[in-house]
């Protein structure tokens, strides 16, 4: 999506770093990051994955044009939980 605009401007890769170990506070099936939600079985490559999908524009994160990114907030973080559950439904059918 060539015309993809960001409000905020694209991240920098420190906030996609710092969004990568957020996800993983969350979904990490790494016993390390004690998370929330480990059963979500998320791993390092996988919270990159999600987020260059995320920050394609290739999906629902685009409104009008813009790119819905807020920063790596709970919404970043729900819409990107949300494609991981997707991909473990797809792998268990």
């Amino acid at each position: 999506m060539s015309d993809l605009k960001f409000k905020h401007g694209f991240p920098s890769s420190k906030e996609i770093k710092e969004f990568e170990n957020y996800l993983l506070m969350f979904y990490g099936s790494d016993p390390l990051h004690d998370a929330v939600y480990p059963e979500a079985g998320m791993t390092k490559e996988d919270a990159k994955k999600v987020t260059e999908i995320y920050l394609s524009g290739n999906n629902e994160s685009v409104d009008k044009g813009f790119h819905l990114w807020g920063g790596g907030d709970t919404f970043d973080r729900e819409f990107c939980r949300d494609v991981i559950f997707e991909k473990m439904r797809s792998d268990n059918d």
